[in-house]
């Protein structure tokens, strides 16, 4: 496993992560969703799976699983060292922890979030404590002052901010989100080898998590433009396919597939050398999922002229219907 060590805190990350979205019960899901990790005994062998080979970073967040997702993370790192880990989850996303707080990202309810996963999580600290998505209003420097707090008090170590898309935009929004831990959404799908947003990010010493770069098992490598029919049946009502050509975006797997071969590998190894990148980090729900990405991150890495072939085929002005 490969590890990068990352600027502003020094901790050494490996490259892959895994995120525990899927750690927990069943639970009503729109029609695309595969099943959830409801047998608590698999999802901690998951875990400790891939900590025994490698893996030191796993991500969950307040909502996921019920809750559960936490509880069940937490479970799994008790055998091993506390610093061997690291150990992230966000707030903000899944509403108030602190009903009585004015918002997600006020005081109260960051305080009451963070005590709430340290409780779960039966932990003294948490690595990263991430702000789910953005929508800060006027609470920005609120949000940002409640996390230094809990810096000094030792409950987290470093904050930062997960999102899907503008990395750019954040970076210039929010030039006090510093020093921070990234996550964002994606690779070649959104950005480009120069992508200016995480070209910042370097230059601050700072690191980014690519979070979803399978797009939900979509870029699995399972599926072609062959199999239009059933991706289009299996992934009705993804958000994906509201703004996206499925046959165009099929046509250019194909055509990364033909030139560089496992689509999994090629586009973890793409998101793991974009600029300020540290990790990229997909979903599991089966041992075996865990043990393939695992496989995939060893890929050697891509040339230049493949990192910009996969772009120019996959960026999203080749595949978005205009909507």
């Amino acid at each position: 496993m490969d590890y990068c060590t990352v600027g502003f805190t020094g901790a050494r990350m490996s490259a892959l992560s895994l995120g525990c979205m899927l750690l927990g019960p069943d639970k009503p899901a729109p029609p695309n969703a595969r099943r959830y990790i409801s047998n608590k005994e698999e999802g901690i062998a998951c875990v400790r799976y891939a900590i025994d080979h490698g893996v030191n970073h796993f991500d969950s967040a307040d909502g996921y699983g019920g809750g559960l997702s936490e509880v069940w993370l937490g479970e799994a790192i008790k055998p091993y060292p506390r610093e061997s880990l690291l150990i992230s989850t966000k707030l903000g996303a899944c509403g108030k922890v602190d009903s009585s707080a004015p918002h997600v990202y006020s005081r109260p309810n960051i305080l009451a979030a963070c005590d709430q996963a340290l409780q779960r999580m039966g932990t003294d600290y948490l690595d990263f404590f991430i702000f789910h998505h953005p929508g800060f209003g006027e609470f920005v420097e609120e949000a940002l002052d409640a996390m230094s707090s809990l810096q000094q008090a030792g409950k987290i170590r470093w904050y930062g901010n997960s999102i899907y898309s503008s990395v750019p935009d954040i970076v210039a929004t929010y030039p006090r989100l510093h020093p921070g831990h990234w996550h964002a959404g994606g690779g070649p799908l959104w950005h480009a080898p120069d992508d200016a947003g995480f070209m910042e990010i370097k230059r601050r010493g700072e690191a980014a998590v690519l979070m979803a770069p399978l797009l939900s098992g979509l870029f699995s490598g399972a599926y072609g433009l062959a199999e239009l029919p059933e991706v289009q049946a299996r992934f009705a009502g993804h958000w994906w396919f509201e703004k996206h050509d499925m046959a165009a975006t099929l046509a250019a797997m194909d055509r990364v597939k033909a030139r560089c071969g496992d689509l999994v590998a090629v586009l973890y190894r793409y998101c793991l050398q974009l600029p300020g990148v540290a990790s990229v980090l997909p979903g599991f729900r089966t041992l075996d999922q865990v043990k393939s990405s695992i496989a995939a991150v060893e890929r050697a890495p891509l040339t230049p002229d493949e990192m910009q072939f996969i772009y120019e085929t996959m960026r999203e002005e080749t595949t978005r219907t205009g909507n």
